[in-house]
């Protein structure tokens, strides 16, 4: 079974631009993750343990959540702040659920539901669709580096 996630305490996001919150409208996102072999994508968290911190892909869906494939080059990267019972929360999930190796369905009602999907589409298109990939990972250096305008 996985180790849950840990604060990276080395990243610093307070200047990113673009926030994900969660609402009444179903999200699906993929957590940000540094490459740690095959076998392990650990997820990027930074922050303070009162308010931890990462960077999704927030991916186009319908109403209901369901990807739509057509249109996944409209994904953003986005800054995502939780709270810290969502952090314990996401530290369960991961036991169970690798949280690089699934998305997350956040919001609904109620806007904190949180429930794993079976797999990761960051995961599958840094396996099979290299551009997709290489677009995600590129705005991801973008958003830290504090030059990506969302």
């Amino acid at each position: 079974m996985p180790a849950p996630p840990k604060l990276a305490r080395r990243f610093s996001f307070g200047a990113l631009r673009g926030a994900f919150e969660p609402s009444e409208e179903v999200a699906r996102v993929s957590l940000a993750w540094w490459d740690e072999g095959p076998d392990d994508p650990s997820p990027v968290f930074g922050g303070s343990a009162e308010q931890p911190t990462t960077l999704v892909a927030k991916w186009p869906t319908d109403a209901d959540g369901r990807i739509e494939p057509e249109r996944l080059r409209e994904a953003w990267v986005l800054r995502w702040t939780m709270t810290a019972d969502m952090f314990v929360e996401l530290g369960k999930l991961h036991g169970d659920f690798h949280l690089g190796r699934h998305d997350l369905l956040v919001g609904g009602s109620p806007a904190s539901r949180v429930v794993p999907c079976s797999e990761s589409i960051y995961r599958l298109a840094r396996e099979r669709k290299e551009e997709l990939a290489a677009a995600i990972e590129q705005a991801v250096a973008e958003v830290l580096a504090g030059t990506r305008r969302q």
